[in-house]
């Protein structure tokens, strides 16, 4: 049990620097990293209700109101980080794999999707909020609450049901999305040097989702096998009881992992950590890139910022009709060729 408190304590620390980081970085206000957010919250609501169960471990009565509460709000929790992932799937293949989408477009449908994770998840665990109950039995080996059924089979299609939406209809749709993206950015060997660039920044976006999916497979497929195999009475109660309270650690040590993936393979994280703890002005390394309005600049300098801007679009997967359209064709306004490129030749020159 003591084990429960260090881990709460890294998920709400990690989890809390994340979503402060994305809300800072203006580079971060997309859809993926938005759902990304949500993940997070999802994973700070989920270590904050495991205490509910902890009460039921420690032979406190919860009641039955009490009791259907602890486990729906325990399950919905866990539900939206799993689709939140399954989310952030889909959203990076149609980003990259079709590409055709506006920024502004794009956080419509994120607000949308975000609002059906949280549907999706309330509604695969609504039969167990209806079925549950206080359990006659205080010994049982789980906690002191049992769900009551017509007849033993339909909670154990229902258990099927669970695992298939929760993990291993996740999982397909993770691996499906993740394994046509590599092949659309090994495809692309014959783009413009900007696109090329672009191209990186994704693969590492990839690469450190690919990161939080394997890492949620492993975590939790432990607690999923044992799950089942108490539903059709395939385990030991002596084996159940050795192994089932290390799986729910397990799982719910994943929480608190994922900001750990996110700074390693992600330089934008990495950099927002830092500001974050060392206190820093909001988005430091993103105020260094782009000029202050009214400065003098030169047009090299307002070309590679203008090429940045678009890398960072294919970075999030959004067409920008400003920046994507054509990188090697960027206007330069004429205030910047008549006014402060001629000033600053004018200093070069005395």
């Amino acid at each position: 049990m003591p084990f429960y408190i260090p881990v709460t304590i890294m998920c709400l620390f990690g989890n809390i620097l994340v979503c402060i980081i994305i809300f800072r970085n203006p580079r971060m206000r997309t859809r993926c990293f938005y759902i990304l957010m949500n993940l997070a919250v999802a994973d700070m609501g989920f270590a904050l209700a495991t205490p509910l169960q902890l009460l039921q471990f420690a032979n406190v009565n919860p009641g039955t109101a009490g009791c259907k509460l602890s486990i729906f709000v325990i399950d919905i929790f866990f539900g939206a980080a799993v689709l939140s992932l399954a989310a952030v799937s889909i959203d990076r293949y149609h980003g990259i794999c079709f590409n055709r989408m506006t920024r502004k477009e794009g956080g419509r449908l994120g607000n949308r999707l975000i609002g059906l994770i949280w549907l999706g998840a309330a509604l695969i665990y609504t039969p167990m909020l209806v079925a549950c109950r206080k359990n006659p039995n205080p010994h049982e080996l789980t906690c002191d609450c049992h769900s009551i059924w017509p007849e033993k089979y339909h909670y154990v299609i229902y258990a099927c049901f669970v695992v298939f939406c929760t993990y291993l209809l996740p999982l397909v749709v993770m691996v499906f999305c993740y394994s046509n993206i590599l092949w659309t950015i090994q495809k692309s060997k014959h783009e413009a040097p900007a696109l090329r660039s672009g191209k990186d920044n994704r693969r590492n976006v990839i690469k450190m989702l690919i990161a939080a999916t394997v890492l949620f497979m492993l975590s939790w497929l432990l607690y999923n096998m044992l799950y089942l195999l108490k539903k059709f009475d395939a385990i030991s109660e002596n084996l159940l009881g050795k192994l089932w309270l290390f799986s729910q650690v397990l799982g719910f040590a994943n929480s608190a992992c994922n900001p750990f993936v996110y700074c390693i393979f992600s330089k934008n994280f990495r950099q927002g950590f830092k500001d974050v703890i060392l206190c820093r002005g909001k988005s430091s390394s993103y105020a260094r890139r782009m000029p202050k309005e009214g400065t003098p600049v030169s047009q090299e300098r307002f070309v590679k910022s203008r090429s940045n801007t678009a890398k960072s679009n294919l970075e999030t997967g959004y067409n920008s009709s400003e920046d994507t359209k054509n990188i090697h064709s960027i206007n330069v306004p004429s205030s910047l060729e008549s006014g402060y490129l001629s000033n600053v030749g004018t200093s070069k020159n005395r």
